[in-house]
């Protein structure tokens, strides 16, 4: 089923979430950032349809990475050498949760990555004024400038979400370290 879900391209569910919610039901606003006069009940209904096609498509992402980094580690030795010992559930669960994290912490700041890039699509879906929506309008009129600059900034969150999901690592883990 995550896999399922994992495959739907966001535009397509945002799309989804906008016929059946603001067009069927009429209970969510379609596009915008806010209605004629903001309020903060006005921005935060039409953030919905936007942060729900977010979730949705990288949620499962993380699912699939989490439960295969803590079936690995509950096959291993280790796991089986906690379970000789007699831990408590509690104990051993908070000892394979530990030492499954690193893949998911990959997983959390590559996908912040996709995020920073991958929600232009959904911002351009909802007409939410932002880079997605700015870089959108700079291919359709062909403003190099503009574009290769949203890609750049682009380009520099990816890097700094990468190398700070590498400074964590000795954090998280003290077996890891950069020096030698």
């Amino acid at each position: 089923m995550l896999l399922f879900i994992l495959s739907i391209p966001p535009f397509w569910f945002g799309l989804v979430l906008i016929l059946v919610f603001a067009i069927e039901l009429r209970l969510l606003p379609p596009v915008g950032a806010y209605s004629l006069h903001p309020t903060l009940g006005s921005i935060l209904t039409h953030m919905i349809l936007p942060m729900v096609t977010i979730i949705v498509a990288t949620l499962p992402s993380h699912a699939i990475v989490i439960r295969n980094s803590a079936l690995e580690v509950l096959s291993s030795d280790f796991a089986l050498a906690m379970r000789a010992q007699g831990l408590r559930r509690t104990t051993f669960l908070i000892k394979v949760v530990k030492n499954s994290i690193l893949p998911s912490l990959t997983q959390l700041f590559l996908s912040l990555g996709y995020l920073f890039g991958g929600i232009y699509v959904v911002e351009y879906t909802f007409s939410y004024p932002g880079v997605g929506t700015v870089i959108a309008s700079a291919i359709f009129s062909r403003d190099y400038p503009v574009l290769e600059a949203g890609l750049f900034i682009t380009t520099l969150a990816i890097i700094a979400f990468n190398i700070a999901a590498d400074l964590l690592y000795p954090l998280l883990d003290p077996r890891i370290s950069y020096v030698d």
